[in-house]
Order: structure tokens, then sequence, then C-alpha cells
């Protein structure tokens, strides 16, 4: 089973649009768990209205920030008896199998984590990220590889990378 993890403040502008992309998955084993930080719009009335076995949606009393929030989701998953646990953005919009691909890849490269190439939203031919490094002359911040280039420069093959954001991990 593939876990999805996402963590929403003052989504509900972009929730909907992910929800929709959710549910159009390919993967038969799926569930999604949402982790509300506190929002102050209309997220939490959104989430409330959610009627369906496959998400889970955890209000926090306090935002917790980001990181803290993955980690509450993917002990969740792991109590689940999650297979796999995926980290996305609640702001992302993905084809329908995009869950389905990334556990094929990740067992077929026998990874323990793998990530998508990802476009900008404005300019879907652009590349924003697809690989990256760190730089530690600069505390070790994440680098992207290939930023802005066309998406037509990407190999057509699966490869190794150093860095890879949390937005779909």
């Amino acid at each position: 089973m593939i876990v999805a993890v996402t963590v929403t403040y003052n989504a509900a502008t972009v929730i909907f649009p992910f929800l929709n992309c959710y549910f159009a998955q390919t993967s038969v084993k799926l569930k999604l768990i949402i982790i509300d930080n506190a929002s102050s719009d209309h997220t939490r009335n959104i989430l409330a209205g959610i009627e369906d076995p496959r998400i889970e949606v955890v209000l926090n009393a306090h935002n917790v920030g980001v990181a803290a929030a993955n980690n509450q989701g993917i002990c969740m998953a792991q109590a689940m008896g999650a297979n796999s646990v995926l980290l996305i953005n609640n702001d992302t919009e993905f084809a329908a199998n995009l869950f389905e691909q990334l556990d094929l890849q990740c067992t077929t490269m026998d990874a323990d984590a793998i990530t998508p190439a990802i476009p900008y939203f404005n300019q879907p031919d652009r590349i924003w990220y697809a690989g990256g490094t760190f730089r530690p002359l600069r505390g070790m911040i994440g680098f992207h590889l290939r930023d802005g280039q066309p998406l037509s420069v990407l190999p057509r093959h699966p490869f190794a990378t150093d860095y890879a954001p949390t937005c779909c991990l």
C-alpha cells in the first residue's frame, strides 16, 4: 500500500485540484493522510467535508511546521502498514499514474527514495527540478540541476541524485 502524506496550511485555493489528481490515481492500494497545520482560511471546512475511507485528516491545534507535520504523517503511514510513503505538496497537480510510476521505479531501481522531474507550473515545458546536489560552502543548501532548461534535455532513464525536494518524494 502506498500512503501519501500532504501538509496543508491555508490551502483552500489549491486543495481541490490536488484532491482531483489524487482521486484519479491508478494505484489500487492507496491512502492519503492530510495534516492541517492550523489553517485560518477555509481549508479546515473543506477537509471536514471529505468522506472517503482512503483519506485520513488530522487537524493540528498549532502550526508545527512542515517537517514535523511530515514526520507526523510518516509515523501514521508506518502504523497503517504502508509499503511506501510519498511526501507530496498540497499545491501540486500530477498525472493519474504518478504514484504507480514512482512505486514501480522505486522497486525496479531498488531505491530507498525516488522523485520525479518537476516542471514549473507556469512554464510546463521548463524544468524546476530534475536532480540536485548540495553546496557545502552554503550550509548544505540543496541546488537544483537543469533548472530552467527545456524538458527535452532530460535523460530517458532514471538516474541517481544527491538531493531531492520534499515536494514530491
